[in-house]
């Protein structure tokens, strides 16, 4: 690819930002790897999820009914790969859960030929199957940091998703040329702490009263003035 592209590297949440929140087929697939795992049926309502990693999610269920995820990391990785399974067999078209101005934003970037990439809380197979089924796996390059890989917190995402975005592109982005887009707190708190510039979207579960207290570097209803979007990421 062309060394050609902006100071900025935007990493796009997915629910709450590209698709709207409450995804029915990711809580069932939740729901039926642990039945096949581990003879659970999660109690998903008690954890507040938005804007966790699927595999931080796992180990807080584990938690919840008296396990130690230290003690069962086989455990863990059979439920995310069953998650990653009944996933792709089931999840519908999800092009009606695409959210105001976010196919505009991904299309105006892919045409100022600025790198976009995801970084989420999702499953790396989730996230690029609901991309496709959404309509927009085009429009985006095929790099981020997901919720199944072997990390802590959210934060320790950027600089993997910064690697794998210099390995596909030969471009030197560094963790503070990161844009994230993203709809809750959580969001907010792992640009911060990763050294990144963020906008936050109200169209996840947090309003922007809740949002804009926390000083993100823009604050939007939606995406509809996708131009202005793409301005802030282009640095302009």
């Amino acid at each position: 690819m062309s060394n050609n592209h902006s100071n900025r590297l935007p990493l796009f949440d997915i629910d709450g930002t590209i698709l709207k929140s409450g995804n029915k087929a990711h809580h069932d697939a939740f729901t039926t790897a642990f039945q096949g795992a581990l003879d659970i049926t999660p109690d998903l309502k008690v954890i507040r999820a938005a804007g966790m990693l699927d595999r931080n999610i796992i180990k807080e269920i584990l938690e919840m009914n008296g396990l130690s995820p230290a003690d069962h990391p086989e455990k863990i990785e059979e439920v995310l790969e069953r998650m990653r399974s009944h996933f792709t067999e089931n999840a519908p078209d999800m092009k009606d859960r695409v959210l105001p101005g976010v196919r505009e934003t991904l299309a105006a970037l892919k045409e100022e030929k600025i790198p976009a990439g995801l970084l989420t809380g999702n499953v790396e197979t989730i996230a690029w199957v609901k991309m496709q089924r959404a309509g927009l796996y085009d429009l985006l390059d095929k790099f981020g940091g997901f919720g199944d890989m072997m990390v802590t917190q959210r934060a320790e995402l950027i600089p993997i998703a910064v690697e794998h975005a210099n390995r596909l592109t030969g471009n030197g982005f560094k963790p503070e040329d990161v844009v994230i887009i993203g709809d809750t707190p959580r969001d907010i708190d792992c640009a911060r702490q990763g050294g990144a510039k963020v906008i936050a979207v109200a169209t996840g579960y947090y309003p922007k009263d809740v949002l804009g207290p926390m000083n993100p570097d823009l604050l939007i209803d939606d995406m509809s003035d996708f131009g202005k979007v793409v301005d802030f990421i282009a640095g302009r």
